[in-house]
């Protein structure tokens, strides 16, 4: 209901595992980040799940606002834009 200071770091699979319930990040002003304490480090499951609660929330929500959040987070490790993950599947 109100801004607080600094970036909030959305951890979407960590509050499902621990049940804490939905903080609705999209509802706060504050710049927000996808991580995970964690559980698997696996941030485009992150997204995934992220996308999912975002929707049960606001069924008009767009991937893109959580692509943002991904985004988000190269202003605190400017140095992660230049990563590349490789799959073998």
């Amino acid at each position: 209901d109100r801004e607080l200071p600094g970036t909030i770091a959305h951890n979407p699979r960590s509050n499902m595992n621990n049940s804490v319930g939905y903080a609705r990040p999209a509802a706060r002003p504050n710049r927000i980040v996808l991580g995970t304490d964690g559980i698997g480090a696996d941030m485009l499951e992150e997204f995934r799940l992220a996308y999912v609660r975002l929707r049960e929330d606001d069924v008009l929500a767009s991937p893109d606002t959580v692509w943002g959040w991904l985004e988000n987070g190269y202003a605190l490790f400017p140095e992660a834009r230049a990563d590349r993950v490789t799959w073998n599947y």
